[in-house]
This record gives C-alpha cells, sequence and structure tokens, in this order.
C-alpha cells in the first residue's frame, strides 16, 4: 500500500507519506483507515508527505471522492508537500474539491519548509513519520 499515516498524539499532528505508484484506490483505502481510526481529531495538524510518489493513477473523480470524504476541521492545518508538478496540480484540485481556498492549507516542494510552516521546524525526523522502507 503506498500511502500510510502516522498519529502523533503528543504533538497533535498527522503524518502522512505517498511513494510509488498512487492510484484511486490507494486514495480511498488511506482516507477510509484515517477516517475510522480512534486516534483521528479533525482539528490535528496535518503533514502529507507526497515526495515519494513517482507516478500518479489518479482521476479527477477520485479527487472528487477523496474530498467528499475529508473530515479534517476549518481550522486544521495542513501542508502538502509535492515536489512533482502532476502531483502538485492534484493537490491543488483536491483543495478546490473540499472548497476551502484557506490560509490553513499550503503546499510545498520541499519537506523542510512543510515542517517550518507547521512548526515542527525545530525537531529532527520524527520515528512517527511513517517510513515507506519499513514496508
Amino acid at each position: 500500500m503506498p500511502a500510510d499515516y502516522v498519529i502523533d498524539l503528543i504533538r497533535k499532528a498527522v503524518f502522512s507519506r505517498g511513494w510509488g505508484r498512487l492510484s484511486d484506490q490507494d486514495l480511498v483505502d488511506y482516507q477510509s483507515r484515517l477516517n475510522a481510526d480512534p486516534d483521528f481529531e479533525p482539528g490535528f495538524s496535518q503533514l502529507v508527505d507526497l515526495s515519494g510518489v513517482e507516478h500518479l493513477d489518479i482521476s479527477a473523480e477520485g479527487v472528487r471522492t477523496i474530498a467528499v470524504e475529508d473530515r479534517w476541521a476549518p481550522e486544521a492545518r495542513r501542508a502538502f508537500v509535492a515536489p512533482l508538478d502532476a502531483v502538485y496540480g492534484t493537490v491543488r484540485m483536491h483543495e478546490g474539491f473540499i472548497g476551502r481556498d484557506s490560509p490553513n492549507i499550503r503546499i510545498f516542494r520541499e519537506l523542510a519548509e512543510a515542517r517550518a510552516w507547521l512548526a515542527l521546524q525545530g525537531e529532527a525526523e520524527s520515528d512517527s513519520d511513517p517510513d515507506p522502507s519499513e514496508r
């Protein structure tokens, strides 16, 4: 499964990561697991690292489906890392479908910038960050 997350209750943050070939079904499965997780809180911050995504098999309908199931609170700070143009565009599409042009959602090209914006810059890469190399 090329999408996973870890919930850090101490930092009140969700660390999400996608890698490899990412499909509509991968996103639906990821979202279903996150929404059903008893530790998930819609007001937590989120760091979504998509720098490991090599190819997208994601349709506009798939992005819309994920947006409909989006349970994040409008005040939740969410940072997406999308170095590839195709990934960046897909995240922008998601932003449009959830209907929020919010200052609390930002897309970055580099992980360090996203971590800084979420005020995670002073911390080392966390053991809480899902690591696809451990799969």
